[in-house]
């Protein structure tokens, strides 16, 4: 039911609108206030609907009444009606207006117009109230869906940033806080461009700026950069946010963290390098095995019937000529050897406890005396550490490496390093290195000043008859051989080198336990 109140400062006013408001208005409750302060208690308390308010009062008149009820949220929805004794002038009209109220009657009231006004401040009252009704829905229904959109932006798995058009972080998640490495209030307010590393700036400028002038959506992987300096391998979706006037205000990016896809991706390809260098390596070793017994069966006979030649032949011009098929027969039996060494998967000799230092010692005494002048070599093998090994092999593994690194150095001065030290890999190098596992390993490092390789040449290095060197110089098994003693030990190899920047190479043998 509908309410009315109405608030005049003479008792005989009040029953006579109640009164006509009673017989006018069925249906609509009807309560007196005598009097200013009495009638703004009633109001506060009751909150009718409407209310005929006199505007000439001793106290406190209709209009400050009107202007506090309008001042206040709880009363501010009632509809005033000002009763004045004469009709009110402009001035006096506006004043009634500018401070809230909807009409005016003028005294005497008449039934039918009293009834008419009330009426209709009912219905604007009633449009009023459904119209803040449906905005304080509309309201709480904004409130739900940005909580919900909060929600899911602060618990989605992928990090998630907008960007306004100053191009600089206005909002973020959880997860893009922990995938740079920021808080929250660090990252708001941040230039994109301090995400990005100086090599990629000039190209997500450019992107950024594409979709801010046009709307657009975008899918790029590319390397960011996080707070300690480190970079992360990401995935990112960005599509641009945007006004129903079409007005582009942002960029929303979903971030996700590829790095670890990126590792596995590395490591398929190395391992696949890896398995199609064996495969080829195997395919040449039972060639290289089956061609050095068929060299050798050739040989037997040829360096025979030299030996025979020699020892009958009293020529000195002949016996030379002789000696040098001798010799040039011996230097291909020795090849010969070579070829059966990288064939053979399994070696005779047994291993055994031994300690990498002294075998390396002994080769380069033997090195010495052919090294050039030119060259100086420095060593660390303070290191007794023990292996299980097979010497010889080790020994034809350092005396392979020492030989390539001071015939690196053949055309100037330069410095041959070589050293002996223990080695515990971290999990960062166990990843990069897949050929070993963790545990404890000796590492023998040879080092030159040399001309360096290239990428295709790092390549190629231990493929057999590869060589640099010129023709007729070199086999180009030297590093087949030492890559088949490290496989046969159970250890690795890696080498670093750049074009004049001479090269290392460096053994990892498992350490003998105990």
């Amino acid at each position: 039911m509908n309410k009315l109140l109405i608030i005049d400062d003479r008792r005989s006013n009040l029953i006579a609108f109640e009164a006509i408001a009673t017989q006018h208005l069925p249906g609509v409750e009807v309560q007196t206030a005598l009097g200013g302060p009495g009638g703004l208690a009633a109001a506060q308390a009751w909150l009718p609907d409407v209310i005929l308010l006199d505007v000439a009062m001793p106290d406190i008149d209709g209009y400050a009444i009107c202007e506090r009820l309008k001042g206040s949220e709880a009363t501010a929805h009632i509809a005033v009606l000002l009763i004045t004794a004469q009709a009110p002038g402009a001035a006096e009209r506006a004043a009634g207006l500018d401070r809230g109220a909807y009409d005016y009657l003028v005294k005497p009231i008449d039934g039918v117009e009293l009834a008419a006004r009330v009426r209709g401040a009912l219905r604007t009252k009633k449009s009023s109230d459904e119209q803040q009704r449906q905005t304080a829905v509309a309201r709480r229904e904004q409130a739900r869906s940005e909580e919900h959109y909060r929600t899911i932006f602060d618990t989605v798995p992928d990090a998630i940033i907008t960007i306004g058009p100053d191009r600089r972080i206005s909002d973020c998640n959880p997860q893009a806080c922990a995938m740079f490495g920021y808080t929250y209030e660090e990252l708001i307010g941040l230039p994109l461009v301090a995400l990005v590393p100086v090599e990629g700036r000039s190209d997500a400028i450019a992107h950024s700026m594409a979709m801010l002038a046009q709307r657009q959506q975008h899918a790029v992987e590319r390397q960011l950069l996080r707070k300690d300096g480190g970079r992360v391998d990401i995935e990112a979706r960005a599509t641009t946010l945007g006004e129903s006037d079409g007005a582009t205000v942002g960029v929303l990016c979903v971030l996700r963290d590829v790095s670890a896809r990126k590792r596995a991706e590395a490591d398929r390809v190395r391992l696949e390098q890896q398995l199609t260098h064996a495969q080829r390596m195997e395919a040449i070793a039972v060639l290289a095995g089956g061609v050095a017994h068929d060299f050798n069966n050739l040989l037997v006979p040829i360096i025979g019937y030299t030996d025979a030649l020699l020892l009958s032949c009293q020529n000195e011009g002949e016996r030379g000529d002789l000696e040098q098929i001798k010799k040039a027969g011996q230097r291909a039996r020795k090849l010969a050897t070579r070829l059966l060494s990288f064939s053979r998967r399994k070696q005779d000799e047994p291993m055994q406890l031994v300690a990498l230092a002294p075998i390396v010692r002994e080769v380069l005494a033997l090195l010495r005396a052919s090294l050039p002048a030119s060259i100086t070599l420095e060593t660390a093998l303070d290191n007794e550490d023990t292996v299980m090994a097979n010497p010889s092999q080790l020994h034809q593994l350092i005396m392979n490496l020492c030989i390539n690194a001071y015939q690196a150095m053949a055309d100037g001065p330069g410095l041959l390093g070589v050293a002996v030290e223990p080695f515990e890999p971290d999990a960062d190098w166990l990843r990069t290195h897949s050929d070993l596992s963790a545990g404890s390993y000796l590492r023998l490092t040879v080092s030159d000043q040399g001309h360096g390789m290239d990428a295709d040449t790092r390549e190629r290095i231990f493929e057999p008859f590869f060589s640099t060197k010129g023709e007729g110089e070199g086999t180009g098994l030297g590093l087949g051989v030492v890559q088949g003693v490290v496989a046969r030990h159970h250890g690795a190899i890696a080498v670093q080198s750049e074009p004049g920047s001479g090269s290392t190479f460096e053994v990892f043998l498992p350490l003998a336990s105990g």
